[in-house]
């Protein structure tokens, strides 16, 4: 979707193993990957106007990524985009090889200056999930192309800053990756409507651990 001008937000599928219960995109998240009882073996999900929804494979995710190149590169709206967001769902539950392919393609984008990356992985549970190939995948791209990578890291609350999670920040920064927190506010974690100081505090110490 082109929201802003100078960016593109990619949602290369909606899948996320979080499922985090206030979730804007929830909707077409996680609960609703696989439809299910819990008499009835898993199946795929269908939706009313988009058909069978799968996870998209290496291939769905090139041709993806080479038209949204190719919109960058010849629309005149495109050609103002210099920053790409990918995301989903959970971008990082596609494999090394489907992210490689995306990358892959971005290489020809002319006007490319920014790709972040916005993932729940770091903080929200799966840490392990930065494994050397795909952040050699990361900082291959940018050291071959100029264009500026970074990891948008989801963080609610300074509780979800984990031993694991600080050995993969140090994997992360070992590749020369700036990481940026996305804070989302929400209720009974960062945010009490009926407490203020509760609220400051909350975010106030969050800050703290993620400056040390």
């Amino acid at each position: 979707s082109h929201k802003f001008t100078h960016t593109l937000l990619f949602n290369i599928d909606f899948y996320c193993p979080i499922g985090c219960a206030d979730c804007y995109k929830t909707r077409m998240g996680t609960r609703e990957y696989l439809a299910t009882n819990s008499k009835e073996t898993p199946k795929i999900f269908q939706h009313p106007d988009l058909g069978n929804l799968r996870p998209p494979t290496a291939a769905l995710a090139r041709e993806q990524a080479r038209r949204i190149v190719n919109w960058m590169n010849q629309n005149p709206r495109g050609q103002q985009v210099y920053d790409v967001i990918l995301s989903g769902g959970e971008p990082l539950s596609m494999s090394n090889e489907s992210i490689r392919a995306i990358f892959d393609e971005f290489r020809a984008a002319t006007n490319l200056r920014v790709f972040r990356v916005c993932t729940g992985m770091l903080f929200l549970g799966l840490p392990f999930r930065f494994d050397e190939e795909l952040l050699s995948i990361f900082s291959g791209f940018e050291n071959e192309t100029g264009v500026r990578v970074t990891i948008q890291a989801h963080l609610g609350s300074h509780e979800m800053i984990s031993p694991e999670s600080l050995i993969a920040v140090d994997k992360i920064r070992s590749h020369r990756l700036p990481i940026y927190s996305q804070v989302p506010i929400k209720r009974g974690i960062n945010f009490f409507l009926d407490d203020v100081g509760k609220t400051v505090d909350a975010l106030a110490e969050l800050g703290r651990k993620q400056v040390r």
